[in-house]
C-alpha cells in the first residue's frame, strides 16, 4: 500500500517535471533512483516469502531511506539552481 501511494506520488511529480522541463531533465538520474528503490521495495514485498520482521525492516529502510534521499537531493539541487549572485552589501552609513 505504501509503495503504491509513493509510486503514484512520484509519478505525478515526474509527469509535472516531464511537461515543464522535458525528457532531458538534469534530475533524470534522481528520478531513476526513486523509481528503482520503490520498484525494488514493491517486488520484495510481493515475492519475498515468508516476511519476517528483519525483512520488513529492510524494505522499510529502502522505502523511507530512498524517499528521504530523494527529497534531500532535490532540495539541494533546487537551492543550487536558484541561487543567483547578488551585489556586495556596503558596511557603513546608510545609502539614504
Amino acid at each position: 500500500m505504501v509503495c503504491g501511494v509513493l509510486l503514484a506520488g512520484f509519478s505525478v511529480f515526474y509527469l509535472r517535471t516531464f511537461f515543464t522541463e522535458g525528457l532531458r531533465s538534469q534530475m533524470r538520474w534522481l528520478w531513476a533512483f526513486a523509481f528503482g528503490v520503490l520498484g525494488l521495495s514493491e517486488l520484495l514485498l510481493a515475492f519475498w516469502r515468508p516476511l519476517t520482521r528483519r525483512r520488513l525492516l529492510l524494505v522499510e529502510l529502502l522505502i523511507f531511506g530512498g524517499t528521504a534521499y530523494y527529497f534531500a537531493a532535490m532540495m539541494h539541487y533546487s537551492v543550487l539552481r536558484n541561487i543567483q549572485p547578488t551585489r556586495r552589501l556596503r558596511v557603513g552609513p546608510s545609502l539614504a
